[in-house]
């Protein structure tokens, strides 16, 4: 990533990535810029008329926001890695794995690979997650429609899941967890809530 751009957008920006083709990296700091480091990238910056920045990316892109930036990915090939966002993440289709630590909430659509969670000061939200998905230390609920793979859940504040395609483990849950369909074992302790399971597949513990 030969080609680095810095853009003045404020403390608490909003970012747009149309199209990253490539691995995305974001990781908040606690300057008022957004600074990109891409080899192919198109960027518009109107967040001084009150806008966004958009960006499209033919390739890998590291970004570096405010810590209080919100973005919005709509399509991401690769793998992508979060860190240190407070604003709200929304991430429609994420075409590899994706990480996120220490962020505000997260909505998210479809992601084709392995999902992680560590550290999370809001909800956090998923329609489909074709691997495995992990959730540690989540403030807010954890609210996933459908898990391919195993899913592991660990200090959340609630939980309410559709399916899971593998085992289920969960610890420590400070409210409510449902769940409607495990295929594999389902381990499930420490819910100071209600918990509900209408299907499981295997054993339940």
């Amino acid at each position: 990533m030969n080609n680095t751009h810095s853009f003045p957008t404020g403390a608490a920006p909003d970012v747009i990535l149309h199209h990253v083709k490539g691995d995305l990296s974001i990781q908040g700091w606690s300057q008022s810029d957004v600074v990109m480091a891409a080899d192919e990238a198109v960027a518009d910056d109107q967040t001084g008329g009150g806008g966004a920045l958009e960006i499209h990316c033919d390739g890998d892109c590291r970004l570096q926001v405010p810590f209080g930036a919100s973005v919005h990915a709509l399509v991401v090939s690769g793998d992508v890695r979060v860190g240190q966002v407070n604003g709200s993440l929304t991430l429609d289709e994420i075409k590899g794995d994706l990480q996120l630590k220490m962020v505000g909430m997260a909505s998210l659509g479809e992601i084709k690979g392995d999902f992680a969670v560590y550290h999370a000061d809001g909800d956090v939200s998923a329609k489909r997650i074709r691997g495995d998905a992990q959730a540690h230390i989540v403030s807010g609920a954890v609210s996933f429609e459908n898990v391919d793979g195993n899913l592991r859940l660990q200090h959340t504040s609630g939980a309410l899941v559709g399916n899971v395609g593998g085992d289920l483990l969960a610890r420590h849950i400070q409210g409510d967890f449902h769940v409607e369909n495990v295929g594999g074992d389902a381990n499930v302790g420490n819910v100071e809530g209600s918990f509900a399971a209408a299907n499981v597949g295997d054993d339940l513990a």
